[in-house]
C-alpha cells in the first residue's frame, strides 16, 4: 500500500511539473535580428524561438537604445503561436524625438528620443467592446502633428466594418472612431 501511495505521488509530481514545462516556453535560440535607427536613437528587434514541447513559437524582443551606446532597455516583449518574419515595416521614425512600433495587439512611442516608451494595448483598452471583434493592429499612421489613425484587422463576422481608431498624441491614447 505505501509502494503504491509513493508510486502515485511520483506519477502526479511528474505530471505537474510536465504541464507546467510544456505550457510554459522559453527563449531558446535567435531565429533573426535586426537593427534600425535615427539620429538619436536605435530599434533591435530580436525574435527567440520558443522552448516548448507543445505547440513551440516564437518570442519578439524589442529594445532600443541611444546612438553611441550599448545600453538597450526592452521595450516590449510579445510572443507569437507561430513565428513569422520581424515586422520591419512596423518600425517607425517620425523625427529624432518620436518613434514608434506596433505587432500583435501592442503598440510602443516614445517621445523623448527612445528613452520613455509608453505603451498602448488593445486587448486591454478595447476589452468589453463587443463593437470590437479583432484586436490585432494590422496597419498604423502617424504624422509628425501627432495625430493618426489605427486600423485593426478585419474579423470575419464585421463584414467590412473594421474599427479605425484615432490619435492626436502620437499613439499615447487611441481613441474609436
Amino acid at each position: 500500500m505505501r509502494i503504491l501511495i509513493v508510486l502515485i505521488a511520483i506519477v502526479f509530481g511528474v505530471s505537474i511539473w510536465g504541464i507546467a514545462h510544456f505550457y510554459q516556453g522559453t527563449r531558446g535560440k535567435v531565429l533573426e535580428e535586426w537593427q534600425t535607427a535615427n539620429t538619436t536613437f536605435r530599434v533591435r528587434v530580436t525574435a527567440y524561438k520558443e522552448k516548448a514541447l507543445i505547440i513551440p513559437g516564437a518570442y519578439y524582443v524589442f529594445q532600443s537604445a541611444p546612438i553611441g551606446s550599448d545600453n538597450w532597455q526592452e521595450i516590449m516583449t510579445l510572443k507569437f503561436d507561430d513565428p513569422v518574419p520581424i515586422p520591419r515595416e512596423q518600425v517607425r521614425f517620425l523625427n529624432d524625438r518620436v518613434g514608434y512600433a506596433f505587432m500583435g495587439e501592442t503598440y510602443a512611442v516614445t517621445t523623448d528620443g527612445g528613452r520613455t516608451w509608453i505603451l498602448w494595448n488593445s486587448e486591454v483598452e478595447l476589452k468589453g467592446r463587443a463593437d470590437v471583434l479583432s484586436r490585432s493592429i494590422e496597419k498604423v499612421h502617424v504624422l509628425a502633428d501627432g495625430t493618426g489613425i489605427m486600423q485593426l484587422y478585419e474579423h470575419p463576422y464585421q463584414k467590412g466594418k473594421v474599427p479605425t481608431l484615432r490619435t492626436q498624441n502620437y499613439g499615447r491614447h487611441w481613441n474609436l472612431e
